[in-house]
């Protein structure tokens, strides 16, 4: 069942040819042959150089200097560029005997990791055509290497280059067709002069279309002839020269001399430089000598060209000038002017073979253009075309339909919209010179990092070349207005097209590989699969080449049967140009015998056709066998269950790391074995002699007989909502529509329809985590809040450092993703590979926080203005520090994920006691500390399931709106009712009452607005959600805090027929000291997930968000207790001026802190007496507002600013911190000094902690007075921007606002306000006392 020798067989062995010793018959075949394929667009060249380089306000003068000087640079631009560069230097730069900017592209990501294409895996690197150099890496090398290595911006920027000069090599195929034929056709003009220009354009047009439309036959049918019309063509214009020199201008050779091109450019001036934009067009087509170099060998294309191409087009060139140099009128059509005879004898030959060779050249930039589309679209550059194979002996002989017909018509739209060879030339310059310039910088880089050679070689290669054609470039991007806009306009589209598709791509790909199915919980099911399992083969076609595709769970939980041998195939493409036969199948065995389960790894390189007569299917079972066979050769024992857990969730560098072969010498070359035991053999031709098959083999060829089956995931990505509006676009509509527009995976992997299984599936590129559920993968279920996952497996070897990375990776992409672009983090040896990761990833900073309290506070305060906010510390110390931090997180409702980095997984279960522990061996203290603080703990202490813990996590924090806790280990419908509500408000009720925390955990916010506005009832908040509710509402009356709220809003409340409080926290200091006078039974509370109405019925699973709307719909407008509101009302009064020396008062301070606000402000008030003042402000529309009501912990106030300032730079923000708060957390100015922020904190000195003294003094009160505005010159000391002042009295307060917003508006300002000691608001007095009372109630006797 071998496959019999194909197409691919053929193309290896020529595409070998280079390698190969042959003889001298053989090289100068095909150097001859090199000619019709290699120079057809290089030595059409002169049809159309002196017309496009003269076709400007370039004059000429009587001593021909113009002349001699365009002919030196004609000279020495070809003999530096195409001689030098790219014969002597460019052409030894193959890649296994390729040429082009894909096979430089490929030569440098073999040597340095430079690919972003998915599925690489360390064994690629054993392939015969990924030869490399094992030379010891130089320090310039290496420095490179490590640059790309360690930016995957640098990577892509590099993708992007290469896409550039790619693009601009696909507008050299539109423009080399439409100006060589148009070119060539004109001239005809000089002998039927009668015939009008429009009629040329005809001719052409016809030409191009009859050349287009004869594509799909191939170029072989034709190519024999080709060689011998560039020969004719180049002896033609040679010897047209040497008549020319010899006729005209004998001593034409003295413009040789380099000094001529000098004295050019000092007559000519601007003029002389920008028609150089014309002499650029002698050296088109070097890059597509370089790029069919795999057609043939190096040498035998630098023989044609040195023997044949080179001399005759110099001498064409020369001869051109010499009879240019005696008639200056001819500049226009100066090469069918010089063909020598007044008769048409010679003219008409010429005429012939000049048309002929336009085709030829025309032939050969379609062709290229073919096959450079084929390698995008094995690299996932391009959207998946149809591509057909015109030949069965020659190799590359490729047709593409959609690209065909697209080119034919950009062809034909700039042969008649512009008409003109000489508009054309500007165009063809751009790209040509831009393709160049690409092959230079990629060179140079080949240099330092395949080659190995000294620095100064690689910047001497990339000044010398770049410089001359960035000369080239400036020149030809003067004529943009005049047609160089055309190939920027063409490379713009096709980049796009391709970046959009290749990042697409990726991004499913990423998609599919974080939402790929357990395999443990796969081989769990047993042998069976838990289904029954029928004859036949199934094939699952998967872009994976590790783990299990999701499009199998759906299968697994849905299907009641499946095929008896299931195989999972990935076809791939792999960085280099070929890869063989023998080497193009890669299989291993999943799970253990008896579940039947395989891996089928096709590879391809990026030059690899796949074709539509390959017996794949025979081919793939014959290979199966192959594999069983040898397994069972090899005398390996059986797999046990615990060693059958697949490699997928594991690093691929470190399994090829931990690859090893077998014992066995005979199969020494033919098998891997994985760290994890799981069977890898490479293929190979050679047949199972002298063996009868063994039972397995035939079970498989049985089931071969019983047919196979497709199965194949059809995705539609789709952009996340939060994604900037040009990703929404790009993958939206761009990437949208080639994917609905390009072939199916189906087509270009030629599964046959009869046998096609296609699954729908929808993918969210860059999609929050909470939408990516595990059920739609996992057969088990969700964790419940405040439970414990975690995964303690048998004790393995610690893993390399590359898992390691990739579980960080993944954690710090994750957090990209949900919206998290800062992490706060305090370094500890536990962590420090975690945040090394998160340093690498794109989108992400690191922002080091001086301790952990803070760094919690911070990720508290992002949290509050973000939706979502993270923080990473180390094991236990670490932990427990930042503990307080997370409790008031919990407590406020806030999304916080809080990472550990744990231990190493070596240290678990050895009785061994580790530094930053409590001193037992026992480690789980840290995370029971967690427990009650955070709703979901993911303990990760194996790589099977860490990315799904780690998902769950991190999408529970978002669903519950609570922190989770993650401890990185080391390792190497229901129905909803609203009537009782209604009917009671109905009677009478008059007032909306709105509580923070679990407002914003049910996100009812907008709910309870769209409420307020439908029933008219008088708006007031509780103190905990201030900032959440629009204070310009026209019936917003206050805040709602009892006796100590605004005026006249409690007895409007409190009066009222009926009152709803939606998501209210009733707590002693909300309630001022349980003083509120409210009646149960006039209430409807409604809670995230549960309405109570008054003292009767409780209604459970009745979403906030859901039953707001409801009720908005079923109540009148009532707007009786607004207007109480209006005509009980007072307005505040103003506080008294304070005299200029009076010491300044709290109440004028708060004065000018509301002058402050405004949308681009916001509020961060710290717990004290500043909760008070800060209530009593009015909040502009879209002014922010921050505090901590529930937990109230003392100093929060300085990391959340920190947090929310960095969430949020487009707004100011204003943090009121008293003294004594501040002593805790201090430290941390100097992290909003490092980060650059401008918040303004006012720092109220009073000497003491107000807020307790006022619920019960003591001198416990009291505490040492600081220098406040010294400690933080201190830590500013002069780095960074920070203004601190210190004021005393109002005028002082002025002034010191007036900097802070004028001169100093883009500093950290640090304002400290000297108050007396019993400065308080009259709330605070209030709010003290009765607290004080609650507290001091008698002992419960109970």
């Amino acid at each position: 069942m071998s496959p019999t020798p194909s197409e691919e067989s053929i193309e290896q062995e020529i595409s070998q040819q280079n390698v190969k010793r042959v003889s001298c018959t053989t090289v100068l075949t095909l150097a001859y042959q090199s000619l019709g394929v290699v120079y057809g667009d290089l030595s059409t060249s002169p049809l159309y150089v002196y017309k496009t380089t003269f076709s400007g306000k370039l004059s000429l003068h009587g001593n021909d200097e113009e002349i001699y000087g365009v002919l030196s640079f004609i000279f020495w631009t070809f003999t530096l560029i195409a001689l030098f560069k790219y014969i002597f230097i460019v052409m030894s730069a193959a890649d296994n005997g390729e040429g082009g900017t894909f096979a430089l592209y490929s030569l440098l990501c073999r040597h340095a990791r430079l690919s972003i294409l998915p599925n690489q895996q360390a064994i690629d690197q054993k392939l015969s055509a990924y030869a490399m150099e094992r030379s010891a890496d130089t320090r310039q090398s290496f420095v490179m290497k490590s640059v790309f290595e360690k930016h995957p911006k640098f990577r892509q920027g590099l993708l992007i280059f290469v896409l550039l000069g790619t693009c601009m090599a696909i507008g050299d195929g539109i423009l080399t067709p439409a100006i060589s034929v148009l070119s060539a056709v004109s001239g005809v003009q000089l002998k039927i002069t009668e015939l009008h220009e429009n009629h040329v354009v005809l001719i052409s047009c016809v030409i191009l279309v009859v050349l287009f439309s004869l594509q799909h036959y191939g170029t072989h049918r034709v190519a024999f002839m080709f060689a011998p019309i560039v020969t004719a063509w180049l002896l033609c214009i040679s010897g047209i020269g040497i008549y020319n020199i010899l006729r005209w201008n004998p001593h034409i050779f003295c413009a040789l001399s380099p000094t001529y091109m000098l004295k050019f450019l000092k007559s000519t001036g601007i003029e002389g430089w920008i028609s150089l934009g014309g002499v650029v067009l002698s050296i088109t087509g070097v890059e597509m000598m370089f790029a069919d170099l795999g057609h043939f060998s190096a040498l035998s294309i630098k023989i044609a060209f040195t023997v044949l191409v080179y001399p005759s087009l110099i001498l064409a060139y020369m001869g051109e000038a010499a009879y240019l140099s005696r008639h200056h009128e001819d500049l226009q059509r100066s090469f069918y002017k010089a063909i020598p005879g007044k008769k048409k004898a010679v003219f008409w030959p010429v005429f012939i073979v000049a048309t002929f060779a336009a085709v030829v050249a025309s032939q050969a930039a379609i062709s290229a253009t073919f096959s450079i589309i084929s390698q995008c679209c094995a690299l996932n550059c391009f959207p998946r075309v149809k591509i057909v194979h015109t030949s069965q002996k020659i190799s590359g002989q490729i047709y593409i339909p959609e690209v065909n017909w697209m080119l034919m018509c950009l062809c034909l739209a700039v042969t008649i919209g512009l008409r003109d060879t000489n508009m054309m030339g500007h165009a063809y310059g751009l790209a040509v010179t831009t393709v160049m310039l690409v092959t230079t910088c990629l060179m140079a880089m080949v240099m330092i990092i395949v080659w190995k050679l000294q620095i100064f070689t690689a910047v001497a290669f990339l000044v010398f070349f770049g410089s001359m054609e960035l000369l080239y470039i400036s020149a030809s991007f003067c004529k943009v207005p005049e047609g160089g806009w055309i190939p920027l306009a063409l490379s713009l589209i096709f980049l796009t097209v391709m970046y959009v598709w290749n990042y697409g791509t990726l991004q499913k790909h990423q998609f599919d590989a974080e939402n790929k199915v357990s395999m443990n919980r796969i081989l769990r099911l047993g042998p069976s699969l838990g289904m029954v399992r029928v004859p036949g083969i199934g094939l699952i076609y998967t872009n994976l080449v590790t783990g299990v595709p999701a499009v199998f769970g759906h299968f697994v939980t849905n299907l009641p049967a499946f095929h008896q041998v299931l195989v999972f195939v990935c076809v791939k493409s792999v960085q280099v140009p070929y890869v063989c036969e023998k080497e193009r199948f890669l299989i291993s065995r999943v799970g253990r015998k008896e579940y039947s389960m395989f891996r089928c790894i096709v590879r391809y390189g990026y030059k690899n056709l796949q074709q539509e007569n390959y017996d794949f299917e025979n081919t793939l079972v014959s290979e199966l066998v192959q594999f069983v066979e040898k397994e069972k050769e090899s005398g390996l024992g059986p797999i046990t269950e615990e060693s059958s857990r697949e490699f997928g969730n594991l690093d691929i560098e470190a399994l090829g790391a931990s690859e090893q072969t077998f014992n066995d010498p005979s199969h020494e070359e033919n098998s891997v074995q994985s760290s994890h035991d799981i069977q890898v053999m490479k293929s190979g031709d050679e047949q199972l002699e002298n063996s009868l098959p063994n039972e397995e083999s035939l079970q498989i060829l049985k089931a071969r007989e019983s047919g196979l089956a497709y199965i194949l995931g059809h995705s539609h990505a789709k952009a996340k909502k939060s994604s900037s509006i040009v990703k929404q676009v790009a993958i939206d509509f761009v990437y949208a529509f080639l994917s609905r527009n390009c072939r199916g995976p189906d087509v270009v992997l030629n599964v046959p329809h009869t046998s096609l299984l296609e699954v729908e599936m929808d993918n969210k590129i860059g999609s929050q985590l909470d939408s990516c559920k595990p059920a739609n993968n996992d057969v088990g279920s969700a964790p419940q809040n405040g439970t414990v996952s975690t995964i303690q497996d048998s004790p393995s070897p610690a893993h390399p450092t590359g898992s390691r990375a990739t579980l960080g990776s993944h954690i710090a992409h994750r957090l990209v993703q949900i919206g998290v672009n800062d992490v706060f983090s305090v370094p500890g040896d536990f962590n420090l590979t975690l945040l090394d990761c998160i340093i690498a990833e794109p989108g992400l900073n690191n922002i080091g926080c001086c301790n952990e309290l803070n760094a919690g506070y911070a990720a508290d305060g992002y949290a509050r203005a973000r939706g979502v906010g993270a923080c990473v510390v180390t094991f236990t110390v670490g932990g427990l520090s930042i503990l307080n931090a997370i409790a008031g997180a919990y407590s406020e409702n806030l999304p916080v994920i809080c990472i550990v980095g744990g231990p190493n997984t070596n240290d678990y279960g050895t009785n061994r006691i580790l530094h930053h522990t409590i001193g037992l061996p026992d480690f789980s203290q840290e995370v029971r500390c967690f427990q009650p603080v955070t709703c979901y703990q993911a303990i990760i202490n194996h790589l099977d399931e860490a990315h799904e813990l780690i998902d769950k996590a991190i999408s529970t924090a978002l669903k519950e709106s609570k922190p989770v806790y993650i401890s990185n280990e080391q390792l190497q419908g229901v129905r909803r009712s609203s009537g009782g509500c209604g009917s009671l408000l109905e009677q009478g009720g008059e007032a909306c009452d709105s509580g923070r925390a679990e407002t914003t955990g049910g996100k009812a916010t907008k709910a309870f607005v769209e409420l307020a506005d439908a029933c008219g009832y008088a708006l007031a908040v509780m103190p905990s959600a201030k900032g959440l509710v629009p204070e310009h509402h026209p019936h917003f009356i206050g805040t709602y805090w009892g006796a100590v709220g605004t005026a006249f809003c409690g007895e409007i409340v409190e009066s009222a027929d009926a009152y709803v409080f939606v998501g209210p926290i009733f707590n002693d200091y909300s309630s001022v000291g349980y003083s509120l006078l409210l009646k149960r039974e006039k209430a409807i509370i409604v809670q995230p997930e549960r309405v109570v109405i008054a003292n009767g019925p409780a209604f459970g699973c009745v979403l906030m968000k859901d039953f707001l709307p409801a009720l908005a719909k079923k109540l009148n407008n009532n707007t009786t207790a607004y207007e109480n509101y209006r005509r009980i009302h007072i307005p505040d009064g103003v506080p008294l001026k304070c005299e200029p020396t009076e010491p300044l008062r709290v109440n004028i301070l708060f004065q000018h802190i509301q002058k402050l606000l405004s949308h681009d402000t916001a509020v961060i008030a710290e717990t004290g007496d500043s909760w008070f003042n800060c209530q009593k402000l009015k909040l502009p529309e879209g002014c922010g507002y921050e505090f901590q009501m529930q937990y109230g912990s003392i100093g929060w106030s300085v990391g959340a600013t920190l947090g929310y300032a960095q969430s949020v730079p487009d707004k100011r923000v204003i943090a009121c911190i008293g003294d004594g708060s501040f002593q805790v957390t201090a430290q941390d100015v100097s992290t909003m000094i490092r980060c650059e922020q401008k918040s303004i904190i006012f720092l109220i000195n009073n000497g003491g902690y107000t807020i307790e003294v006022e619920i019960h003094d003591g001198p416990y009160n009291v505490i040492k007075n600081w220098n406040y505005t010294g400690l933080v010159d201190a830590i500013h000391n002069g780095e960074g921007n920070c203004w601190t002042k210190k004021v005393n009295n109002e005028q002082e307060l002025i002034e010191a606002i007036e900097i802070a917003t004028g001169e100093k508006k883009d500093c950290l300002c640090f304002i400290e306000v000297v108050v007396h000691k019993d400065d308080t608001s009259k709330e605070l007095l209030e709010w003290g006392s009765r607290v004080s009372s609650a507290n001091s109630r008698a002992p419960n006797p109970q």
